[in-house]
Parts: structure tokens; C-alpha cells; sequence
């Protein structure tokens, strides 16, 4: 409970002083990027039976390039989702955007269109599917699928294509 309780009050004091930091030159950049993807929010989830849950909420990420838009869905036990934050959760889909980019060739692009993340209690790890297709110079249209897996601190860990 006291660990809970720090845990707590240094998410709030470090949540406060990045809304405080404003002198680098480059953070209106980022702000506004930030503000043009569209991830979830703690109101998005909903508490059943001890899980927190998200089915298919539409999201949307701008790289700088295009806009990304795909479903997001997220299942884990409540106690998982407290210790891992919903920032963190959100960074674990940006990169999922990210690694699965990283793994097309150049003339190729990249449509995303279902993100699945969960918590296995059991392993203590999250999964996470990525669903995307992609589209050559030809116009050839190929659906794939990725998986990630991520510690219970959210550290990437493997990817492997299923398809």
C-alpha cells in the first residue's frame, strides 16, 4: 500500500513538471504533433469484472507524414493497468506503429487497422497483434500481422510476423 501511494504521488509530480517544462525550443513541435494523434484516454476504458477493457476504439496517429487511423483494443486485470499507467500502454502502440514501418521496404506503405494489446497474468507479460496492410508501387495490396510481446514494465522484448 505505501509503495502504491509513492507510486502515486511521483506520477502526479512528474505529470505536473512536464506541463511546466516549456523552455525547449522544440516543444511546441511536439505538442502539436501529440495533439493530432488521437490514443486512448483513462475515460475509455471500462472496469469488468477486475479487468479494464477497450473494444475497437477508433485512434488515430499523424507521424508528420500521413494519418494513421486504426481500432485499438486493450484487456488486462485492473492491478496490471495501475502499474503500467496509461501512458505507458499508449507508448507501447506508438511503437507497435513504429516497428511495423520499420519492417517495410521504402516503396511500400503502411495502413494499419486493428491494435490488440493484453496482459497475461500468468507470464506477466503483455501481447500485443498488429494488424496492417500493406501496398507495393505496383498497388498490390498484402495483409499482414505482427506480434509483440512486452515485459510487465513495458519493455519491447520480440516481434515475430505470423503472416
Amino acid at each position: 500500500m505505501k509503495k502504491l501511494m509513492c507510486m502515486m504521488l511521483l506520477g502526479t509530480a512528474m505529470g505536473h513538471a512536464q506541463q511546466n517544462v516549456t523552455t525547449d525550443a522544440t516543444a511546441p513541435v511536439a505538442q502539436t504533433i501529440q495533439k493530432k494523434n488521437k490514443l486512448l484516454a483513462a475515460k475509455d476504458f471500462k472496469l469488468a469484472e477486475g479487468r479494464m477493457v477497450v473494444t475497437e476504439l477508433p485512434c488515430q496517429i499523424n507521424d508528420g507524414e500521413s494519418d494513421c487511423r486504426f481500432l485499438v483494443s486493450v484487456v488486462c486485470q485492473q492491478k496490471a493497468f495501475r502499474e503500467l499507467g496509461l501512458e505507458k500502454i499508449n507508448q507501447i502502440i506508438l511503437m507497435a506503429n513504429q516497428k511495423a514501418k520499420a519492417t517495410l521496404h521504402r516503396e511500400h506503405s503502411y495502413t494499419p487497422s486493428e491494435i490488440r494489446l493484453s496482459y497475461n497474468p500468468i507470464i506477466k507479460d503483455w501481447s500485443l497483434t498488429n494488424s496492417f496492410s500493406t501496398k507495393d508501387q505496383d498497388g498490390k495490396v498484402n495483409n499482414k500481422l505482427l506480434t509483440m510481446d512486452f515485459d510487465s514494465s513495458g519493455k519491447f522484448k520480440v516481434m515475430k510476423s505470423v503472416f
